[in-house]
């Protein structure tokens, strides 16, 4: 694939169907930069039109049995390595579609499937393509011998008439070295997602309660915290983590006599600061706030709440994109921030609410853009003044929404996990 063939590439529009859109029911306008690509796609018919996808590139490739290639999965827990001969996952868990339950698009089929970033290697050459801006649709590479296609997933959304949609911005990179590679595609990110700066100005130092005691155990950890203070000053921090609350979704409503007011001030009591935990988008299917606002909940077909892309069947999915889930969102941080005191927020299972799980509350919203709708909410709280970490998140959709992204799975005491992270680690540095 050479960069004329990629910039002078014809746009193709996937139907729901399955079949390919009218030219004559489209403007498209492919814009060239210095190293990527913008593209406009405008519905010009007199009806509405349901789009699948959006090829920015399908047609040949450099790739043989034998190219190396590294890509991102869509959750945190997932990446993909290898050659077409032989395809490997870095995952301690399992492959997108099998974590998550994503039905398989039929273009998928005979083809390995990647997330927002592709890097190809053939002897001493790397082409690195990767999406630089995620404000609206999810990025694909899908790809097999000698073929590659770039996609936007447009979810089965439907372009009115006159109306267009922006794709996100692609960058194409070639080189003999990949870390200058990367260096240039990290420089066109943040250009689109400036970085958050930290009133703190540095990562904080700290213990996560979930690695030694559980879920929550109150005692142990105030008994931590003392041993912290006594003994290891540097550890400025314990993240009181999960378990605190009786039902995912149902914040507030306590297991323990101690609630979250009253162990972070026990925490800090012992000479040590008190981080938080708090998991937005997953609700339990028993809780009370399934019961009762079923609506805030994406839906299935029939509209009810659906956990059809739920690696454990029995969470829903908060939907960012309603105005009062959203404004649950606000409350529930705020009491963390106001009442608890606390300045650091990790915030887990964030992948959940980036899912094209089903139907949302905006219709004309995709899932980034929900998902972005209610990271924005619980940023616009707390983010100018505290620490946010975004955990088990969907990489791109986070972008500039957190402070840090956690990059790896959990961490134990064994050489087999410190194994793991560290491949993990190693092809996400940059």
């Amino acid at each position: 694939m050479s960069e004329r063939d990629f910039f002078d590439a014809r746009t193709e529009l996937r139907l729901i169907d399955g079949g390919a859109a009218k030219d004559t029911d489209f403007s498209v306008v492919r814009n060239r930069m210095r190293d990527g690509l913008r593209v406009n796609v405008k519905n010009v018919s007199s009806r509405p039109q349901k789009i699948k996808e959006v090829a920015l590139y399908a047609g040949p490739a450099d790739i043989s049995e034998t190219t190396k290639y590294y890509g991102e999965g869509y959750h945190m827990l997932c990446q993909y390595r290898g050659t077409i001969e032989n395809p490997q996952l870095i995952s301690q868990y399992a492959e997108d579609k099998k974590f998550f339950h994503m039905p398989e698009n039929p273009y998928d089929k005979e083809h390995i499937l990647t997330f927002y970033l592709l890097q190809l290697t053939n002897g001493g050459e790397h082409t690195l393509m990767g999406f630089a801006s995620c404000h609206k649709f999810i990025g694909k590479f899908r790809f097999s011998k000698g073929y590659l296609e770039i996609i936007m997933d447009c979810e089965d959304m439907e372009l009115a008439p006159n109306a267009a949609w922006d794709m996100e911005e692609l960058v194409v990179l070639k080189g003999k070295e990949p870390d200058a590679l990367y260096t240039r595609l990290a420089d066109y990110i943040n250009a689109n997602h400036p970085p958050k700066k930290s009133s703190w100005g540095k990562i904080p130092t700290g213990w996560c309660s979930f690695y030694c005691v559980g879920t929550f155990s109150p005692e142990a950890i105030y008994k931590n915290a003392e041993a912290m203070a006594a003994r290891i000053p540097e550890l400025e921090m314990i993240q009181i983590d999960a378990g605190l609350n009786i039902k995912n979704g149902d914040w507030g409503i306590w297991k323990f006599d101690d609630d979250l007011k009253t162990a972070c001030e026990k925490v800090r009591d012992a000479g040590v600061m008190a981080g938080g935990y708090y998991s937005p988008f997953i609700v339990d299917n028993d809780s009370r706030l399934a019961a009762e606002h079923p609506d805030w909940l994406v839906r299935d077909e029939d509209n009810k709440p659906t956990n059809r892309m739920s690696y454990k069947k029995d969470w829903f999915i908060l939907d960012g994109s309603h105005p009062e889930a959203r404004a649950y969102l606000k409350k529930l941080i705020r009491y963390m921030y106001d009442e608890c005191g606390l300045r650091y927020f990790k915030l887990d299972f964030l992948s959940y609410g980036a899912l094209p799980a089903g139907r949302r509350y905006d219709e004309s919203k995709t899932a980034v853009e929900a998902y972005r709708m209610g990271m924005q909410a619980i940023w616009e709280e707390v983010g100018e003044d505290s620490f946010v970490l975004a955990c088990n998140a969907a990489f791109w959709p986070t972008l500039g929404l957190c402070h840090a992204n956690r990059s790896t799975n959990d961490i134990f005491r064994s050489w087999e996990k410190v194994k793991g992270n560290a491949l993990e680690q190693f092809y996400r540095n940059w």
